[in-house]
């Protein structure tokens, strides 16, 4: 597809996704980080879907099977929330519903990135969202000595990278940072909004994993992501001028009056390749 006309595509399956999470208002199960899990569900309502996030192991198999995506959120890692996160993953596959993982802090610590890879190595996840230096660790043999979820490395990887990344995990990626890459094994695209103050708010990551879980139970793993990634981002480029206090409620009030046109009016695509 010639790239303007497939830019085109991508806005308007965007459009369409974010108007279909508002009518059919969906039910997401969210196990994620507890310090972020206000922040989530409350971005998850905002959009137009209902947020669920039981933990217990007695229940979290029930939850899933009402739910239309899931959202794995590994912030804040235990032993019995990783067993419920198991629980839930495998009832998800069962049920065809995609799951999205979030691997908050991949490479920060040795038993945090091992138990991460294990569970990339069982259970096939639709998404993978992170920052570049959380993703870039999930791609090496070895463990990477990564910041954790406020990693500010700015590594410069080709699109190419991304998308043989993709094809080696066997899902779609959101790789969050000064430059945002969509990829999967066809191919990737850089999505050029952004907001610099984004990550002086504590949870705005996990935020874009909820989104991505919303709009996944909607539309396609790579069409969710460029949708979560950029709704985020116009966003937080309209409230200029906003310090982190208000960043943080203005950023749910403009995910809540997001619509369809705003992607066209403010989205920024490019296709360094053939998608």
């Amino acid at each position: 597809m010639e790239r303007g006309k497939r830019i085109q595509h991508i806005l308007m399956e965007v459009a369409q996704a974010r108007e279909r999470v508002r009518q059919q208002k969906p039910l997401i199960h969210e196990i994620t980080s507890p310090v972020t899990m206000n922040d989530c569900a409350n971005i998850t309502l905002a959009l137009g879907a209902s947020p669920i996030m039981a933990e217990e192991i007695r229940e979290v198999a029930d939850v899933v099977k009402q739910a239309k995506a899931l959202l794995l959120n590994m912030g804040v890692l235990k032993k019995e929330r990783l067993r419920a996160m198991y629980c839930a993953a495998e009832v998800a596959i069962e049920q065809h519903i995609p799951i999205v993982l979030d691997p908050v802090g991949v490479g920060s610590t040795l038993w945090r990135t091992t138990e991460i890879r294990a569970f990339l190595q069982t259970i096939p996840v639709s998404i993978i969202k992170g920052n570049s230096s959380e993703l870039y660790c999930l791609l090496e043999t070895t463990h990477a000595g990564t910041k954790g979820v406020d990693a500010q490395d700015e590594m410069q990887l080709e699109p190419s990278f991304w998308q043989d990344g993709a094809a080696y995990l066997h899902a779609t990626l959101g790789v969050t940072g000064k430059n945002d890459v969509v990829a999967d094994a066809t191919g990737a695209i850089f999505l050029q909004n952004g907001c610099a103050t984004l990550p002086y708010v504590t949870g705005t990551g996990c935020m874009i994993g909820a989104l991505a879980a919303a709009y996944s139970s909607v539309a396609t793993p790579f069409i969710a992501t460029a949708a979560a990634i950029m709704s985020m981002a116009i966003v937080g480029e309209q409230a200029v001028g906003c310090g982190p206090g208000s960043l943080h409620a203005t950023l749910c009030d403009g995910i809540y009056s997001l619509d369809k046109d705003s992607f066209f009016q403010y989205g920024q695509i490019t296709t360094p390749m053939k998608v």
